[in-house]
């Protein structure tokens, strides 16, 4: 009677385990690429060569065990509006809140760059999104609406989405000529005799690019990308911060 409980004992851990396994194996399959392998604490670049500081804070909290789910470039204004979701709750974005803080009242021009460094065999795009403040009829939202994201009103996925891909040398300065496919902000004014002029705000939106292919040999649990928010001045002077 012993031995007859004990084979039962077996049986019932190895069923157990085999579903367990079962159970891994079809999150395994499910599993994109994580979007945050760290915290979302700011991340603050610094130089001594220019008279102003910058920040990047990942500001959505949709991370999950499988990571982002590709979507379709054309999908970013939903994906904005829905703070990063599909229609079935599943995460397909961040957003990132970047911070420009001038140390003087002098006035100057940024350009903006996002470069990205991806895992292998995954495509990043980007673009910029603006908080939900006024409506069309530039009346101030209602309260339900505060604190939404929305895709620039001029939005087209054909131009106004980025790779993040370098056509420069990484040894050389970001340009507009060369980095077209990393250009974030152009030419922007910060400086001048108000607080609020001081500090330019910004968010950018990166998901990772649905090729319309097999993604699965490319599945995982891994950081599915870094990337590296840049502005330059008009006078040259440069300054980074990295998010991923």
């Amino acid at each position: 009677m012993k031995n007859k409980n004990s084979v039962k004992s077996k049986s019932y851990y190895v069923f157990v385990g085999c579903m367990t396994l079962a159970v891994m194996i079809m999150g395994a399959t499910y599993a994109y690429f994580s979007a945050s392998a760290t915290d979302s604490n700011t991340v603050a670049g610094n130089t001594a060569t220019v008279t102003f500081g910058l920040s990047v804070e990942k500001v959505t909290d949709v991370d999950n065990a499988f990571g982002l789910i590709p979507m379709y470039d054309d999908r970013a204004p939903f994906a904005a509006e829905s703070f990063c979701k599909d229609d079935l709750g599943n995460p397909v974005c961040q957003i990132y809140k970047i911070t420009v803080k001038a140390d003087s009242p002098t006035v100057m021009f940024l350009d903006g760059y996002i470069t990205i460094d991806a895992k292998e065999g995954v495509d990043v795009a980007f673009t910029q999104v603006e908080l939900v403040e006024k409506n069309n009829d530039d009346n101030i939202v209602d309260e339900s609406n505060k604190g939404k994201f929305k895709t620039l009103d001029n939005f087209d996925a054909s131009t106004m989405v980025g790779t993040g891909v370098r056509g420069s040398s990484p040894d050389t300065s970001l340009n507009h000529e060369e980095d077209v496919n990393c250009l974030f902000i152009i030419n922007d004014k910060i400086g001048g005799v108000t607080e609020g002029d001081l500090i330019n705000i910004y968010y950018a939106m990166v998901w990772l690019h649905d090729t319309g292919t097999n993604q699965d040999s490319i599945q995982g649990m891994q950081l599915a990308y870094r990337g590296t928010v840049t502005f330059v001045t008009a006078e040259g002077n440069e300054i980074s911060a990295t998010f991923d």
